[in-house]
């Protein structure tokens, strides 16, 4: 059984793989544009794609939670495991 749990990314999908580099891209596009000094185009290329990112993350999150409230609603046992699917 613990074998299951250390595959759960394999489960539910890879954007929960890749989850975890976003934040960290995020996180870094947000301390560059708060440490200032960035051209004004760069800037703009840095927002855009820190709002890509920032939504991105927020659909894998959402769809998390909708699972995980089927998975308290009805158990696990009833539901089985099946892909965590997203679109962009």
């Amino acid at each position: 059984m613990s074998g299951d749990k250390n595959n759960s990314t394999d489960i539910i999908g890879p954007e929960i793989r890749e989850f975890d580099a976003r934040l960290k891209r995020l996180e870094e596009v947000v301390a560059q544009l708060e440490r200032g000094g960035v051209p004004l185009e760069e800037s703009l290329k840095l927002f855009e794609e820190g709002m890509g990112l920032l939504k991105k993350l927020q659909r894998v999150l959402e769809l998390v939670e909708v699972r995980i409230d089927e998975l308290v609603d009805h158990g696990e046992e009833k539901l089985g495991t099946r892909p965590l699917e997203i679109s962009d």
